[in-house]
């Protein structure tokens, strides 16, 4: 255990050591991006001045360079803080071995008084069996976590479910970097609920013929109008032009309104979905299991984590509609409901798919903590599995008990006779 700690406090050291070096890169270059922007304005303006038609192509140049440079600029910035989390993620395992594990939620939530075991044996909770195993970092993921532990299932699936985390146990690495991603996450139970509602709602946009004219006529007919504003008629008239445009956007707010509320708070939580399952699809896997779960991301034309991706750009454009300059956006074009639009044809294509990818990422969630909770604890073995007649342990101990201080004891039960009955404050 102490070997597996000092592991854990020098992974921590030199991703720390990682992010330091970064962070002086991003400095370094901060300084970098401002001079190539002073002097490649200075230098547009000194082109400009000689020839136009080369200071418009040298303008395009600039920004796109400029453009290029600030990504990779940011990128830095972003591995520097991954680096970061990971060094959080690794202390916070060594402090775990010590039997420190308060950082964790513990899943209070998921305790249902009701249930055979669940609370007899302190499952969730504070100090809890929960909390000692969880690293999931999105509300999903605990909810599946939660999920294994309190649902009976078949022997076939705890098979597999074993098969797939001591492959995962392997990949120390892969999981913190999985972990690091979700650090990230932002969930709540109601976003996700709402965005559920979202996804049950009947479209209005694209069943409706006239308001799916519209989103092609409205710029051309506010295009003309001010065309004739300009050459033709004077603003009052312009005015009386714009009636139908006024009229559409009047006729259906109350449906883009709560299209919106149901969707609004997604943007950021999706955005994070993405990635995490952006790295999923990346892994490569031998259990069935895991096979199973990648495979649901991975389609012929593209991935869903851009799919996904997709779809909170479409709601962060629908968010625009918060700024005050909207408006003119949704006299000018219909903005909201164009992205109205935009989500009911990603909601046609992909509802279907939209849960699945939710419950395979939670499932991979909550395997990794099982299998980093292998990791931490090497000398656990797995049950046997099958239909016996009795229930018999070796060396049976309290999993929440330090090593040192843990008594075991060997345990034969028989399943179809007497039982053995434990009492104590410490029955459990």
């Amino acid at each position: 255990m102490q070997a597996l700690k000092e592991t854990y406090l020098q992974r921590q050291n030199d991703h720390l050591e990682s992010a330091k070096i970064l962070n002086a890169r991003f400095g370094k270059y901060s300084y970098v991006r401002l001079t190539f922007f002073i002097l490649g304005l200075a230098g547009i303006i000194l082109i400009w001045s000689y020839n136009y038609l080369l200071g418009i192509g040298s303008t395009v140049l600039l920004f796109l360079l400029f453009y290029r440079f600030v990504n990779w600029h940011q990128a830095i910035k972003r591995e520097a803080q991954h680096k970061e989390r990971l060094a959080r993620i690794n202390g916070q395992e060594a402090d775990v071995l010590d039997h420190k594990f308060e950082v964790f939620a513990s899943g209070e939530e998921f305790l249902d008084p009701q249930h055979a075991y669940a609370l007899d044996l302190d499952v969730f909770g504070p100090h809890s069996f929960f909390q000692y195993c969880n690293r999931s970092t999105s509300l999903l993921g605990r909810k599946k976590l939660a999920d294994i532990f309190l649902e009976r299932v078949a022997l076939e699936t705890i098979s597999q479910r074993h098969e797939a985390i001591k492959e995962l146990r392997e990949q120390l690495d892969w999981r913190q970097d999985f972990q690091a991603h979700g650090l990230e996450t932002k969930d709540d139970p109601s976003h996700l609920r709402a965005l559920e509602l979202w996804l049950e709602d009947e479209p209005f946009v694209s069943q409706t013929k006239w308001i799916k004219a519209s989103l092609w006529a409205a710029p051309l007919w506010v295009t003309i109008g001010i065309l004739l504003w300009i050459f033709v008629f004077s603003w009052h008239w312009f005015v009386v032009w714009m009636i139908p445009v006024a009229y559409t956007l009047k006729k259906t707010l109350d449906r883009v309104n709560d299209t919106h509320r149901r969707t609004t708070h997604a943007e950021e939580m999706l955005s994070h979905y993405s990635k995490l399952i952006k790295h999923l699809e990346g892994g490569k896997f031998k259990s069935d299991l895991l096979q199973g779960l990648h495979s649901s991301f991975v389609m012929e034309s593209t991935t869903a984590s851009r799919r996904i991706g997709r779809l909170s750009y479409v709601i962060g454009q629908l968010n625009v509609r918060y700024n005050a300059f909207a408006i003119i956006l949704n006299i000018t074009a219909l903005w909201d409901l164009q992205w109205v639009y935009q989500l009911e044809k990603w909601k046609k294509k992909e509802k279907e798919h939209l849960l699945e990818w939710f419950e395979s990422m939670a499932y991979f969630e909550a395997l990794c903590s099982l299998a980093n909770l292998h990791y931490n604890n090497p000398s656990w073995v797995y049950p046997e599995i099958g239909e016996f007649d009795q229930l018999e342990a070796e060396a049976l101990g309290h999993p929440l008990i330090r090593e040192s201080e843990r008594v075991c004891n060997d345990v034969v039960i028989p399943l179809n006779g007497p039982i053995k009955l434990v009492t104590g404050s410490h029955m459990a």
